[in-house]
């Protein structure tokens, strides 16, 4: 507080009237104190009678420097700003500039203005300096048409540094885990189903080429292929026994074919007997 010389009447200012006819809390606009030329903002609060009607104020100038060293020594994202602004866009603290930007109009209100009636929310925008930012807003009631509001920018690349690097890491992870999820697939695949399909497919190669030896030689309880493959060792067997059945019989035909032709021979041997019997006792009987 500063000693004060001259009397000064402040029932023109738009503070006092506000608390005097709402009867509420009010806040001051962007001023400069005629006492000490501080730049400031007055905070009032009517004095009631027993009816509850304003006889008075309590008034008290807030130094925004002190704001603003408050809000220095918050912890906040590097190359973030945070600015208090009153109604018509005037700053009444600001961070990291501090003091130099008190008074002055906020640079980016023709972004972030459109948008206080809503009196809180987030917007993506940039700032006068063309950085992309993303802006958070809220506005801190202090009475009937007293709003102030703090609005914090933050740079699009710092807020979504960290969540980039987790995407990063997860779509890393996610690679390496497909990677390797296809590589025991593949290799699943060589040793468990593609090892045994080749093994068919050599064991029909070589009956088709003619050895009907051959069996696939599986045990049971290996899934499916090993009930195809049982399935095949049990035709390749059954083929096998069909030629040797095949076999047994042509050797048997062979066998019939050469005695009927034995007994032919022999028979025609027979008959050329007969026959050569008979002229000889044609002969014999045309001599006597």
């Amino acid at each position: 507080t500063m000693p004060q010389r001259l009397p000064l009447n402040i029932a023109d200012q738009p503070y006092f009237q506000q608390a005097m006819a709402n009867g509420d809390f009010a806040v001051s606009q962007y001023q400069i104190s005629p006492i000490n030329s501080q730049a400031m903002i007055t905070l009032a609060y009517p004095v009631l009678n027993g009816q509850n009607s304003p006889q008075g104020i309590v008034f008290a100038n807030f130094d925004l420097r002190w704001l603003g060293a408050f809000m220095n020594a918050s912890a906040l994202p590097a190359d973030s700003t945070l600015r208090v602004i009153d109604r018509n866009g005037i700053i009444l603290a600001s961070y990291p500039d501090g003091e130099f930007e008190i008074g002055q109009r906020m640079p980016e209100l023709s972004i972030i203005g459109p948008l206080l009636d809503q009196q809180a929310g987030l917007t993506q925008a940039r700032d006068a300096k063309g950085v992309a930012r993303l802006y958070a807003y809220t506005s801190l009631h202090a009475g009937a048409n007293s709003d102030v509001y703090m609005i914090l920018g933050i740079p699009t690349e710092a807020t979504f540094a960290e969540s980039n690097i987790a995407l990063q890491r997860n779509l890393l992870g996610l690679v390496i885990g497909a990677v390797l999820a296809l590589s025991i697939a593949w290799l699943g695949t060589q040793f468990f189903f593609l090892r045994q399909v080749n093994s068919l497919v050599n064991v029909t190669q070589r009956l088709t080429a003619g050895d009907l030896g051959a069996r696939a030689g599986w045990g049971s309880g290996e899934g499916e292929l090993g009930q195809l493959a049982q399935a095949f060792d049990e035709m390749a067997v059954t083929l096998q026994r069909r030629e040797q059945e095949q076999l047994w019989a042509k050797a048997q035909i062979q066998k019939q074919t050469e005695r009927a032709e034995a007994l032919a021979r022999i028979a025609g041997r027979l008959n050329a007997k007969l026959e050569l019997d008979s002229v000889l006792q044609e002969v014999c009987d045309e001599t006597s």
